[in-house]
Formats: structure tokens, sequence, C-alpha cells
């Protein structure tokens, strides 16, 4: 087996025979209206396109890049985790494109592809991502990517499997703490921090795995229009080697740079990634963000935000509608990790909308424990009480971009909404952003966007012109 790396959780993996399979390509930016992949993907467009296999691991915009699946032949096999129904984030979407061939393997399922390719997935129960192991009769390779599973899992596979190579998720660009509102010193710590426990995690699973080898990846990204993020940005696969040399782990670590093929059979002993050091990483940012053709681009971006005027009665109307259809589905939308939650009475959000002068609010309810949902005009507030937790602040040009189908609430967290958090993160509030996500996959499934005319801004790609 060899994998070639072509960009952020991007790998292409060659069987022994020959056969290709490309992990969650994304070659668009921006992103969410502002991420940017850095650094970007080199491969050129007809080695990019020929593929005999696609893997998504799951629906978020960094994995599963819709104008880049564009380029790709419809007949092509797409494999991804089994979902139900309602709460499947991309299958809809994927079958109106024209795509028609998936693979749907379910939690700690094994399938044969093909004769040298058989692939056993896991699943985080209360997210949509998934993970993979791939095998090919001489080599097995372990791709985490951003899926954080249980050790209960991840120590599965190292009992069920002798990893080869595991591909390890590395997130170094987060919402949180970079849009939540606090202190400046605050978020500074606990950006600190997390980085830590985001080196912590990654290593772990390389030694619950028993991987050989590890290669830190899904960790190209950066909030390239907003500069004072960059403080924020986490580790970076240059942290890795020196965390396990440290601690002592007990797998080797390479860092390839974009392009680079790695042989499971003939593994190197090094790879020099694109930046060696912090001073390198930040100066190739600052000219990514200087760049004529990106400058060009964000300009677009901002004049298309100016198109969205807010339409509160047809987002009252919508979000009332949506949160009715929550609760009538709520056991099969939640069927990811009811279980995990179920003694949770309420998990109570407060949308504060401004729009110029105006201002509105709306609570989002959701009852783990009696499979209730609802939603509820309430004052605008940017105050917790004792029942709240979390608030969202959001320009109003946001929510018309997500109602007229041009974004999703995912698109506008990173730069356009605020957050606040009176506690600490749970699952409820990994479950409530799944729920927010669907939205817009519950707007495209039922047509019942505002309008479709102007939905993107300009996008521009490292690959296809």
């Amino acid at each position: 087996m060899k994998i070639r790396y072509y960009s952020h959780a991007s790998y292409q993996i060659i069987t022994a025979s020959g056969k290709r399979l490309l992990g969650d390509p994304w070659v668009y930016n921006p992103i969410s209206n502002n991420l940017w992949q850095f650094p970007e993907c080199p491969i050129d467009p007809e080695t990019y396109v020929d593929q005999d296999y696609l893997y998504i691991s799951h629906n978020h915009v960094d994995h599963y890049c819709v104008d880049t699946l564009k380029h790709f032949r419809r007949d092509i096999p797409i494999i991804m985790r089994k979902y139900g129904e309602l709460n499947n984030p991309m299958k809809p979407t994927l079958k109106k494109m024209g795509f028609e061939n998936f693979v749907e393997i379910d939690h700690r399922e094994t399938v044969k592809i093909a004769d040298d390719l058989t692939i056993s997935l896991y699943a985080d129960l209360a997210t949509t991502d998934s993970a993979i192991v791939i095998q090919d009769g001489e080599n097995i390779l372990f791709n985490q990517n951003d899926c954080m599973l249980s050790d209960e899992d991840a120590a599965h596979i190292g009992q069920s499997f002798d990893v080869d190579l595991a591909l390890l998720g590395l997130p170094n660009s987060s919402i949180y703490p970079t849009f939540f509102e606090m202190a400046p010193d605050v978020k500074m710590e606990i950006a600190k921090q997390i980085a830590q426990k985001i080196l912590r995690r990654t290593c772990n699973y390389g030694v619950l795995s028993g991987a050989k080898v590890v290669v830190p990846c899904a960790s190209d990204m950066v909030f390239l229009s907003l500069p004072e993020t960059d403080k924020y940005i986490g580790p970076t696969i240059i942290d890795v080697p020196g965390f396990a040399k440290e601690n002592k782990l007990p797998f080797r670590v390479l860092t390839p740079a974009p392009g680079d093929y790695i042989d499971l059979n003939d593994m190197p002993d090094h790879l020099k990634p694109i930046y060696t050091n912090t001073e390198e990483m930040n100066n190739q940012i600052r000219a990514l963000r200087n760049r004529e053709d990106v400058r060009a681009v964000f300009a677009g971006v901002h004049e298309w935000m100016g198109q969205f005027v807010f339409d509160k009665d047809a987002f009252d109307r919508l979000i009332f509608r949506y949160l009715n259809h929550v609760q009538d589905n709520f056991e099969e939308i939640f069927s990811l990790a009811l279980d995990k939650v179920a003694d949770t009475e309420l998990y109570r959000v407060i949308l504060a909308i401004k729009d110029g002068e105006d201002k509105y609010g709306y609570e989002l309810s959701f009852n783990f424990k009696d499979h209730k949902a609802s939603a509820r005009h309430v004052p605008y507030t940017l105050d917790a009480d004792e029942h709240t937790d979390m608030i969202l602040e959001m320009d109003a040009w946001g929510v018309q971009s997500v109602i007229e189908g041009a974004l999703s609430f995912e698109d506008i967290r990173g730069g356009s909404m605020n957050m606040r958090r009176p506690g600490s993160f749970c699952t409820e509030e990994m479950m409530f952003w799944d729920t927010l996500l669907l939205f817009r996959v519950w707007l495209d499934n039922n047509d019942l966007a505002v309008k479709r005319e102007n939905v993107s801004p300009r996008r521009i790609s490292s690959v296809f012109s």
C-alpha cells in the first residue's frame, strides 16, 4: 500500500494492485466564508479526479466540499458511514448532484470493496463523524481524521488490526475559543491548554491503535480573512514529533509535504514538511494572505455578503417549522447519541440576531428526556440566566444567507457569530450543533430555501482553474 498526501485530511490510498481511494476531497477556497486551505493542494486536475473510490468521513465542509465533488464522475463509488434516513447529512445532496453509487458502512462493520480493498468503519456515535481501517492484503492503514473515537473503539482497532500507519487528526483552527466571548488573557490561556489537549489526544490514538508510524493530518487551514485569529492557531504537524519523543511514545512520526508519497512497505525515516518552524509558517500565511488573487476573492466575498437582507417573517416560518420537524422525528434525528443524554430535561440556546438597529431573540430548546423540541420568541439578550446553556450572537445577513441556501450555520460560526457558553462543552452541545447543521439539509431536501440565485461567493481552487 502507498499513500499520497494531497492536503488537510485528503489522502490518496493506493492498494497493492493499484486501486485508488481518495478521502475527503477539498480544494476550493474559502470555505465557511473565511477558512483557507494552508498549505494548498498541489495535485494537477487530471490526477486529482483519476480515482476508483471516494471516502467522505463526515459533513463538515473541510471534508465534504460540494464544489470539489462536482469534478468527479457520477458513478464513482462513495464510501461513507451508514446514517438514518432523516439524519444523513450528505447522501440527499449527493443524490441530487447525480451520484448514485454509495457504499454505506455501519459502526464496527467490515466490508470487502474489492479483492485487495477491505474497509472497517468506526464512528463517533455522538456526532456524524467516522474513521476507517483499510486493508489491502499487505498493509493496514488507520485513517482517523477528525473522528473523536472513544478509547474503547481506538483500543479495539489496536487489538483487531496490526496497524502499519495511522493518519491522525490534529485540528488547528478551532471555533473554541477563537470565536467565544471572553477576556483576551483567558482566551489565550485556554487556547494553549487546548493545544496540549489535542496533542495528547492525537498521540493517544496512535498508542491505542498500536500504529508503528503516525502521520498528523486534518491540520491544513487558517482563518485567512481574520489575521487576528492567527494567535489562536492550535498545534501543527511540526509539534507532534517533539511531543512523541518527549513522552517516549512507541511510534515514529512522519510529517509529509503536500504531494509526498509514503510506501508502507518501505517507509522513509524522515519527511520534510512545507514549514519547519512557527516563523516559517507565519511568513507563509502572511504571503498567502497578501496574494493578489486571494485579496480579490475576499473583496468579492465582502461585497457578496451585502446582498442578504434579513427577512424576519421567512426565518420565523422556517425555524419554527424546522423545530416541529425535529420534534416529530426526535428519536431518529438524535438516534446517534440519545442514550448519552437520556436524563437531560432541557438544553436551551438563545439566538441573538442583530439587524442594524433591530434586534431579535429566539430560544431553541431540546428536552432529551421527553423527546421534545421547540422554538419561541424571547427578548434579545447577551446575558445568560441560570437556564441558558449557550448564546449565539449573529449578524442578520448570516442568518439570511442560511435561509437562502447560500451558507449553513456551520459556515457562519467562524467570524460571523460570537458565542457565549456559561458552562463547559457537553454532548448536548454537540447534538445541538449537528441539528443546527441539518437545518440547511432540511431546507435543501424540501426545496424551502427562500431563493436560489447568487448563492455562492466567488471561490478559487488550487487544483481546478
